[in-house]
């Protein structure tokens, strides 16, 4: 889906990184690896209504708002 949706701007990247990924992964953990390899780039993290309501629950979420816009 993420492809999808960023398939007609080529401003736009879908990452796939997270599946190369051996073992269990946080999205703190994720975004940072993201963040280190593309220093100089915006990083979007999207996320369905769902989901963002139980952020405050998930491992690190202020790290997760500093590293990615939401």
């Amino acid at each position: 889906m993420a492809e999808l949706a960023v398939t007609e701007n080529p401003r736009f990247r879908a990452s796939a990184i997270d599946i190369a990924y051996p073992g269990h992964s946080y999205t703190a953990d994720l975004l940072a690896r993201i963040r280190a390899e593309h220093s100089d780039a915006d990083i979007f993290f999207l996320m369905g209504s769902d989901s963002l309501r139980e952020l405050p629950t998930w491992n690190r979420p202020l790290e997760i708002v500093q590293l990615a816009r939401m």
